[in-house]
């Protein structure tokens, strides 16, 4: 019968067993420290516009006075009294200048097709926020 002879030279088993340890620690800490970081990054904030409405009998118009610029194919219009609701999107909207970003300077006019009686609210919003609102005085 054939005897096994035991092998004494296991000198670095421990310290490969030990770097493994470490590794994985490393590892460990990397990725909890990774999450938490993600966590504090702040998400996507609603857009500051100053907008000021003028009104005739028959339109209103809102100029945008300064902060973000919107993409125009995110904005409504709501223009709403006590017997009338009216949605207006972007393929109703009179937009000058003419371009893709109600921005600085933009004129948006929106003709709802009835008189405006001096009662109607008027909100500007996307789907994230009401941007601006107000009346039409009579």
């Amino acid at each position: 019968m054939k005897k096994f002879r035991s092998l004494k030279n296991d000198e670095a088993v421990s310290p490969v067993v030990g770097e493994m340890l470490m590794l994985s620690l490393v590892l460990i800490l990397v990725s909890v420290m990774a999450v938490s970081a993600f966590n504090l990054i702040p998400g996507d904030r609603e857009p500051q516009v100053s907008v000021i409405m003028a009104h005739s009998s028959d339109s209103v118009s809102l100029y945008h006075k300064g902060g973000d610029w919107i993409q125009v194919s995110e904005l409504s219009v709501r223009i709403r009294n006590q017997t009338h609701d009216q949605l207006f999107r972007r393929d109703v909207f009179i937009l000058d200048p003419n371009t893709q970003t109600f921005d600085l300077g933009a004129n948006l006019t929106i003709v709802p097709g009835t008189p405006l009686f001096g009662d109607e609210e008027v909100l500007l919003f996307t789907h994230r926020a009401v941007i601006f609102s107000g009346r039409v005085k009579p």
